[in-house]
């Protein structure tokens, strides 16, 4: 028996108790009276909470840690050679997350294929090396999903992906683009205070500190770093529980930047699975003759990789491509890793439910402590994807509207 992809998909979201309503990606409806809102983070899901509350007809101000936006949403592009990027975050977009997509439509982003249009498949077997349970970016630790498949004794089909030409971060700054100079670069959220009247983000930039005073906040920022925020009043309890012990995945690429994509030559595509990730041209659809060979790896072996000096990853890396792609120590030019759990502002790559906490953690997590609201991709129906990330803010910019 084959379970073909829309009854995996049924399934799988059934079993990680994954509800999707309608009106989780409602947008905001216009206000009858513009409220300040300030939001935390300038991932996709503030910056799209952002997008909207402004067309709402809100004042709106976003602080961000860094020196850019997106997130997890992250391009590299310095490390290479000839204009060729890599994604160090999300990389892939399914073909039926219509909400991305839509978003991509409205920016004037053009989307194209992210590997070659293949009939290959991953077996259960694969399926179950990918940290129990995986399904793109986003897998839990439950193995409820590759269960199923093991009983059928069937295979998933390889699902279709598509990519943002010239580098998945487009999508981020696009928003950016729309939202200004609302958006405060450099601004590290140290403090939330809240009462009756309203909400207090006291910011730290540089060695000066500042209170900005709003009528409501969404908080679009991993638990991972919410965890390391003072707040006042403190949350309930269940909130608190939420936030420090939802788990995130590890997750870990090393990029090979060969003179010729050699590969090809040889008649492979560039993408195979393996016992230690997930192989992955990158350059795929670039111009040149230069190519980035990238392994992906989540769980156990991405935790190995991190605690590798990157030389050594580096190392690692070559070792590996050349078991699977044979010539990758004559093509290799110079290499580069990054690995989601040293990142100081994200500390993991994405929300991973473990058994049993899809109906303890995740609905504690969405709901909104007073004037404080919540979003990101570990607080919607699409852990690990942009997709939920946007999913995410709408639903929280909605909420707010409604509120205020």
């Amino acid at each position: 028996m084959t379970i073909h992809r829309r009854e995996f998909l049924r399934y799988s979201f059934t079993a990680a108790a994954l509800a999707v309503s309608p009106f989780e990606i409602a947008p905001a409806r216009p206000a009858q009276q513009s409220r300040r809102i300030l939001i935390i983070g300038a991932g996709l899901a503030g910056l799209v909470a952002a997008h909207e509350l402004l067309k709402g007809g809100h004042q709106v101000t976003v602080f961000e840690g860094q020196s850019r936006a997106g997130g997890r949403v992250y391009t590299l592009r310095d490390p290479f050679a000839d204009g060729l990027y890599a994604e160090a975050g999300a990389a892939r977009i399914p073909q039926e997350h219509d909400l991305t997509r839509s978003y991509a439509a409205e920016f004037g982003l053009k989307l194209v294929p992210f590997q070659p249009d293949q009939a290959s498949q991953y077996t259960t077997e694969e399926l179950k090396r990918q940290a129990g349970g995986a399904m793109g970016n986003a897998f839990w630790s439950d193995d409820t999903m590759v269960d199923l498949l093991s009983k059928s004794g069937g295979e998933s089909p390889l699902r279709r992906y598509d990519k943002i030409d010239g580098g998945n971060d487009r999508l981020p700054a696009a928003f950016a683009a729309k939202v200004g100079d609302r958006i405060r670069y450099g601004a590290s959220v140290i403090r939330i205070e809240q009462d009756g009247q309203g909400v207090r983000a006291i910011i730290q930039r540089g060695g000066s500190r500042e209170t900005v005073s709003g009528d409501f906040m969404i908080c679009a920022i991993p638990f991972t770093m919410l965890r390391g925020i003072d707040v006042s009043p403190v949350f309930s309890a269940v909130k608190r529980k939420a936030i420090e012990q939802l788990n995130y995945s590890a997750a870990s690429r090393v990029y090979l930047q060969t003179a010729s994509r050699y590969w090809v030559k040889s008649g492979k595509s560039g993408f195979q699975m393996s016992e230690q990730g997930e192989f992955i041209d990158a350059t795929f659809g670039q111009a040149g003759d230069r190519g980035i060979m990238m392994l992906y790896a989540l769980g156990d072996p991405a935790r190995r990789i991190d605690h590798l000096k990157p030389d050594l990853r580096i190392q690692y890396g070559r070792t590996e491509a050349e078991r699977i792609y044979p010539g990758m120590g004559m093509s290799f030019e110079n290499g580069f890793s990054w690995c989601w759990d040293e990142v100081p502002w994200a500390r993991g790559a994405f929300a991973t439910y473990l058994p049993g906490q899809m109906v303890t953690l995740y609905p504690a997590g969405t709901q909104p402590e007073g004037r404080i609201y919540f979003a990101g991709e570990h607080l919607s129906s699409w852990p690990g994807w942009m997709q939920g990330a946007l999913a995410s803010g709408l639903r929280a910019a909605r909420d707010v509207s409604n509120r205020a």
